[in-house]
């Protein structure tokens, strides 16, 4: 499997994740675009977690140290996302935090993920 489909779906991921924070910071809210955020974020996750796997004859990537931090932390990402609405409605306040929780959790992950295709 090559790189190139969980590179484009996680980039896109992150892409829509940023315009999402500056809708937030405008306090307009994107329900479909969240949903479409949603789907990319865990289709990359499940690619790259394939990649990591490799294919059923056996050819696995050289999965090292980064991308496993990688994919622990877009998991850890995808939890924070799906649960921050549910704290979210309590206040603007833990909303502000939620928000912010994600978009460091994605980014970190995204950031581990380019090292570990440099590394490859």
């Amino acid at each position: 499997m090559t790189v190139l489909p969980v590179l484009g779906m996680l980039t896109a991921s992150l892409l829509l994740g940023l315009y999402l924070v500056l809708a937030f910071l405008r306090r307009e809210r994107k329900p479909v675009l969240i949903g479409f955020h949603l789907l990319l974020g865990m289709g990359g996750l499940e690619l790259l977690i394939m990649l990591m796997r490799g294919t059923p004859a056996g050819a696995a990537e050289s999965t090292g140290q980064l991308g496993i931090a990688a994919a622990a932390l877009f998991g850890i990402a995808m939890f924070t996302g799906l649960t921050g609405a549910m704290i979210a409605r309590r206040s603007a306040m833990s909303a502000n935090i939620v928000v912010a929780t994600h978009s460091s959790l994605g980014a970190a992950g995204f950031i581990l993920f380019l090292l570990w295709l440099a590394n490859m």
